[in-house]
């Protein structure tokens, strides 16, 4: 029972026209629900849509006369707040009445809901961004996103303020994109190789292959730097293609060893992805479907979409084998382990760098 996203543009827009004519001082909240496509997926629909109003019905006693809770898109909330605040101190003062009624949220939000048999606790990542007008709607929002994508850095559970400086990756990130281009038409991408071991009989077993960018002014540049751009472009299709094929080649070539590469999961939902990696197996001549392994993180797994059905299925038909990376122990029950037909998994960094306490 709650307007749309559009209706929250519209309503913000309303508040900036007065904040321009210096009645007012106005600020927006984008609360993301963190989990909630685990819940989605291990609790079914209803229960989730009944979280989602007991949210809704959560945050309303909390707000002003003027205040407005919409809903957002995919897992948020958003919050348009208008305060009397004017002046060289308002953007402070609405700042300062935001974050008050962000820290009842918070409060109340460690109490669980109880929901027939279940208790379910929200965890919230929360961005605010406040303005005094002479801004598009669209652009606000933009910032309260930006929040929302540092709070999540700082943690789970996080809020964040909006600060200009949180633009510079965006700008960095865009600058990075012509580049990449250029560097896969170049042929400044290269494989670096990182064995792994059979404990048992002291040999190298497999090998995990890692992407690199030798680029012509700043050297070595590892994927972190990078890969976020390429995903977001779409580049990382090409570069995933790229790749496929020179493994494909080492496979052949070195029967004796198993060979894993890196899969997004946008490469994953492409349409023609199996029949690219079926074109590069064929092309390297591949008959044995355990010597290429495709590593798809534990994250990428969730939902519930034909496509990504579609394209765990058809792995094994591309002479391949799937491997879970990152297990966490929190995502996957066994049972989804099982179903989803993977020959290895690996466990996240943060249970082998802890080894010595307990799992569960």
């Amino acid at each position: 029972d709650l307007p749309n996203d559009r209706a929250a543009l519209n309503k913000l827009e309303h508040e900036l026209r007065k904040a321009e004519q210096g009645q007012s001082t106005v600020a927006v909240v984008v609360m993301d629900i963190e989990g909630l496509r685990d819940l989605n997926l291990y609790l079914g629909h209803s229960i989730t849509d009944e979280v989602l109003q007991r949210f809704a019905r959560l945050v309303r006693p909390l707000l002003g006369s003027e205040d407005k809770l919409f809903r957002g898109r995919d897992d948020e909330f958003w919050l348009v707040l208008p305060t009397e605040a004017r002046g060289p101190l308002g953007l402070k003062k609405s700042a300062e009445y935001a974050s008050a009624l962000l820290k009842r949220l918070y409060t109340e939000l460690q109490t669980p809901f109880e929901l027939e048999d279940y208790r379910v606790t929200l965890s919230l990542a929360s961005g605010l961004a406040c303005s005094q007008g002479h801004e598009l709607p669209a652009e606000v929002f933009e910032k309260a996103l930006l929040a929302v994508k540092n709070a999540k850095r700082l943690g789970r559970g996080r809020a964040s303020i909006y600060l200009s400086e949180m633009e510079k990756p965006i700008r960095a990130k865009m600058e990075l994109i012509p580049q990449l281009r250029q560097a896969l038409n170049r042929g400044q991408f290269e494989l670096r190789f990182q064995p792994i071991y059979d404990l048992t009989l002291r040999t190298v077993k497999a090998v995990e292959s890692l992407l690199r960018w030798e680029h012509p002014l700043n050297g070595l540049i590892e994927p972190g730097v990078f890969l976020e751009a390429a995903c977001e472009s779409g580049l990382i299709v090409l570069i995933g293609e790229w790749v496929a094929c020179n493994v494909c080649q080492l496979c052949k070539t070195y029967k004796n060893l198993h060979w894993s590469i890196n899969v997004s999961a946008q490469e994953l939902m492409q349409a023609d992805f199996l029949e690219r990696l079926q074109k590069a197996a064929e092309s390297a001549q591949l008959t044995r479907s355990d010597g290429l392994i495709l590593e798809v993180s534990e994250s990428h797994l969730l939902g519930d979409s034909e496509q990504l059905k579609t394209a765990l299925k058809g792995i094994g038909r591309c002479k391949a084998t799937l491997a879970i990376d990152d297990f966490s122990f929190d995502h996957l029950s066994m049972k989804r382990l099982q179903a989803l037909g993977a020959g290895y998994v690996k466990l996240g960094g943060h249970i082998t760098q802890n080894v010595d306490e307990p799992v569960f």
